[in-house]
């Protein structure tokens, strides 16, 4: 899509010219903050995270799909408060003042075998245009030097429909919503997926409605508070039922298709395989609305736009990743680790966890019935304090000061421990004594382990390649004994 508007035209970035010039993250966000003009600005994105939650269309739960998420650290499940957002210690974007959060629902391949795997996610362009103005009756073009307003505090809205698998041209909804092939030398716009292989990119785009009623934040369907302006998605006067012109935002988000080869096997994370149901999610979180609304008026060129450096340290206006201050849950594997047999959320395991903030202090997994769970982000140490720790020169687990970090992944009261850093079960070896090591095997029976009640809040784990319990044996973690040392899982 180009961006045409009085006096200045904006162009996307080109796409590479061979195969060997495979966009990474940096370039592409080099090309969009050339791209900047009078009416644009652009918030360049790291991904923050991936994982089932939405907390406009399903809050305090885990969402019906996987999402794809930029934005604000403070993004969790439960954001019903006006400054849910804004209280970001960090953003992954480059706008240091924008603690907002945007996400969209990830894309997966089918494979051969019929499992999906995530598409690698580079990036995000968020563009942020002077496209709208306020109802003016009788009129549908808006007038030269008028400006749109910004975002109210608290503001969220959907754009896009999960439920879509048709295409209506006379819909300005499904107009709003298209997918760029980007592929060795050239580029082509669709609505729903591509037809054509994209030895690239895979560009999925959302324009969101401009026009606000000015009175609510939200609406029973996050949809009705808003409205596109009255010439076609993307510009132009208001209606009358939402007089009020906002920012107009528009989502790109990159996904890397350069290893996939065949066609009609993309999929959304809401089971769609057509594309038309592409949308996006957005939660306000900028922490200065008064330069927000003076941001377009102020910028006048790429070299000359005061939005890009405000609430950034000198150098420091770069978009990067970000630790989550409340760290995600995880009820099932999502794909993180290679492909899944089910698309996420189509299978939703028993059991409850926490869906609201996730407290910094220590929790613990139930003790009664231990359901199926699968967390990120968590420490597991003894009772007296001493945590799992490996290390990538010894894979031996050891008690220590500095722990490592796992995930926790619970189905039928058997867990598996996975060293995120070094990307390596934690793994029961049956030889004298049985020791505990990190090692690259993926999660079987040496791997495994039984969560065995001990005492609220206290857990003993025990390996089920021989039943024996884990305990510390001098600075070493065993599994060997018939009582071991109880654990307990504390949150990061």
């Amino acid at each position: 899509m180009s961006f045409v508007s009085s006096g200045c035209l904006i162009i996307p970035p080109p796409a590479a010219k061979n195969n060997s010039m495979r966009l990474t993250l940096s370039v592409l966000l080099l090309s969009l903050s050339v791209a900047l003009a009078g009416d644009t600005f652009v918030v360049n994105c790291a991904p923050l995270t991936i994982q089932r939650a939405d907390p406009i269309v399903t809050p305090g739960k885990p969402s019906q799909h996987v999402h794809a998420i930029v934005g604000g650290n403070a993004f969790r499940r439960t954001m019903s408060d006006a400054n849910s957002a804004e209280i970001a210690t960090a953003t992954t974007c480059d706008k240091k003042l924008d603690h907002s959060n945007y996400w969209v629902p990830h894309l997966y391949h089918k494979d051969a075998q019929g499992r999906y795997s995530l598409v690698p996610w580079t990036g995000t362009a968020i563009y942020y245009q002077n496209r709208a103005c306020d109802y003016i009756a009788d009129q549908k073009y808006c007038p030269r030097g008028t400006y749109a307003a910004a975002f109210p505090k608290g503001l969220r809205v959907i754009a896009g429909d999960p439920n879509k698998r048709t295409y209506n041209e006379s819909d300005v909804r499904d107009r709003a919503v298209q997918m760029m092939c980007m592929g060795n030398g050239y580029s082509k716009e669709y609505h729903g997926f591509p037809t054509q292989i994209c030895n690239q990119f895979i560009r999925a785009e959302v324009y969101f409605p401009s026009c606000w009623d000015g009175k609510n934040l939200d609406s029973p369907n996050h949809r009705d508070h808003m409205a596109y302006p009255s010439a076609d998605f993307d510009g132009g006067v208001c209606p009358p039922s939402h007089p009020i012109a906002l920012i107009s935002i528009f989502f790109e988000f990159f996904f890397d298709t350069s290893a996939i080869t065949d066609l009609g096997n993309f999929y959304l994370s809401n089971g769609d395989n057509t594309g038309y149901s592409f949308h996006g999610d957005f939660v306000n979180g900028w922490t200065n609305l008064t330069a927000l609304g003076e941001a377009h008026r102020l910028c006048v060129g790429p070299d000359n736009c005061p939005i890009n450096t405000l609430g950034a340290p000198p150098g420091q206006n770069h978009p990067g990743p970000q630790d989550l201050i409340y760290p995600a849950v995880y009820e099932e594997e999502i794909g993180l680790h290679g492909p899944v047999d089910h698309l996420p959320g189509q299978i939703i395991n028993t059991g409850t966890t926490s869906n609201g903030p996730i407290p910094t202090t220590s929790s613990s997994l139930p003790t009664s019935t231990v359901p199926d769970v699968f967390v990120r982000n968590v420490t597991v140490a003894t009772a007296a304090g001493q945590y799992f720790s490996s290390t990538a020169g010894d894979p031996v687990l050891r008690t220590g000061r500095k722990a490592s970090v796992y995930e926790v992944n619970v189905k039928g009261g058997a867990a598996t421990l996975f060293d995120v850093v070094q990307k390596k079960f934690v793994t029961a070896e049956d030889a004298g004594r049985s020791a505990l090591r990190a090692r690259s095997f993926r999660a079987d029976t040496w791997e495994t382990f039984s969560i065995v009640e001990t005492d609220k809040d206290v857990f003993v784990l025990k390996a089920k390649v021989n039943g024996k319990a884990v305990r510390v044996h001098g600075e070493n973690l065993i599994a060997d004994g018939e009582e071991g040392s109880p654990l307990t899982f504390k949150w990061m």
